[in-house]
């Protein structure tokens, strides 16, 4: 069972989060295989529990999403779709 998270904790992820809204050229994927590295070598994790914690269905899930996004992101298919829906809009208040 996970405990309630301390201080330590809160103020660490006030800090990622500040940090990211600052920095907007750091991937957000980085700074979560940092923390996935430093959870290891700081021992919460041992390194023959890891495929005990990591669920790979959800890695899997994951990497095909992004990977799906980012072709039609390239292709233009996502502008091309915001695109149409924004030109629904009849006026600035209704969506027709």
């Amino acid at each position: 069972m996970l405990d309630r998270p301390t201080a330590r904790e809160l103020v660490g992820l006030g800090v990622v989060l500040y940090l990211r809204s600052r920095r907007t050229h750091v991937p957000v994927w980085s700074i979560v295989a940092f923390s996935a590295f430093v959870t290891v070598v700081t021992g919460l994790v041992g390194f023959d529990e890891i495929g005990l914690v990591v669920n790979l269905d959800v890695v899997l899930f994951l990497v095909g999403m992004f990977g799906l996004v980012s072709l039609a992101e390239l292709s233009g298919l996502l502008s091309a779709l915001s695109a149409w829906f924004i030109g629904r809009f009849r006026s600035r208040y209704s969506v027709a």
